[in-house]
């Protein structure tokens, strides 16, 4: 009967462990805020913005929707449509599951690198000489 209950206590322990980045991250993300900061122009900073479920926001006068979906092969499809007009693509994407970020690049190799902290994806980068920040949420 100890035995059992040392087996029984080892196998829950280990169905607890945290999932690695690398299998949580498949899936829908919508867009869920944007803004712009450390503009060398503080004129240029755009406060946050906060999305709909529809992963869709205002950002100054730009009505801006987005989703990613996260593919188990390392790829990414990723719809935007900025004021109307839609923009389709298929980015790529690694993960260090040690440090829970990863990267995502387009065709040409312009890149970003992100953060997962549980449900919520955080993206930032070069906008000009501003920061982008950007985060998704998973549906």
């Amino acid at each position: 009967m100890k035995n059992l209950f040392l087996f029984l206590t080892l196998v829950s322990l280990l169905a607890c462990s945290d999932d690695p980045l690398s299998d949580t991250i498949v899936g829908e993300w919508k867009l869920s805020t944007i803004s712009v900061s450390d503009c060398s122009d503080m004129d240029n900073n755009v406060p946050q913005s906060i999305g709909n479920a529809e992963g869709c926001l205002t950002v100054s006068t730009a009505w801006i929707c987005q989703t990613l979906v996260f593919h188990a092969d390392g790829t990414i499809f990723s719809r935007s449509t900025t004021n109307g007009i839609a923009l389709n693509q298929t980015l790529n994407y690694t993960i260090d599951d040690k440090s829970n970020t990863g990267t995502l690049c387009d065709s040409i190799n312009n890149c970003s690198t992100f953060i997962l902290n549980e449900n919520l994806i955080s993206f930032t980068s070069s906008l000009e000489d501003c920061t982008l920040n950007r985060t998704y949420t998973m549906q």
